[in-house]
């Protein structure tokens, strides 16, 4: 859900904080980015056993939920890139640390169908994120802003 996210308050963004097209695509790309840099460094730490895979699954959950939640708050931009960073880190742990999980503890015949349901379940969080995000992002919500809300929903989700 979160991947989405941004891209669906882009709008209630510019207008609220007065970011432009730049800005949300530079925080788009600093998430990619980071996560693509960090996935590898999780898996080397899970392979090497530095740290075991359910607590760097754990972890990845809550910084990326903390990130996500903390991005309500925040009306400027550097912090706004710094928290997409850490959702990034956080982010590039879970898919890979997730499928060795699923490879550690399966069998064989079996992995196909849970990697296919890993993958439903990441698509129904981008439609539940791009439904929220969309839906919520141009409203006020008990007078709150309602993509502040849609990122407290998402993060608390993680």
């Amino acid at each position: 859900a979160d991947q989405v996210l941004l891209p669906c308050v882009f709008y209630a963004l510019q207008r609220d904080l007065g970011l432009s097209l730049s800005n949300l695509a530079a925080m788009s790309m600093v998430q990619a980015l980071a996560g693509n840099i960090a996935g590898p460094a999780w898996g080397v730490l899970a392979d090497r056993g530095a740290l075991r895979r359910k607590d760097i699954l754990a972890l990845g959950c809550i910084l990326q939920g903390l990130a996500t939640m903390a991005l309500a708050s925040v009306d400027c931009l550097w912090l706004m890139l710094l928290l997409r960073v850490l959702n990034g880190v956080a982010l590039g742990s879970l898919q890979p640390i997730a499928y060795g999980i699923v490879a550690d503890v399966t069998a064989e015949e079996k992995r196909g169908a849970i990697y296919g349901g890993l993958g439903v379940a990441e698509k129904i969080g981008i439609i539940a994120g791009t439904l929220s995000g969309t839906n919520l992002g141009r409203k006020v919500l008990l007078g709150f802003a309602g993509w502040r809300v849609a990122f407290l929903l998402v993060g608390a989700l993680a």
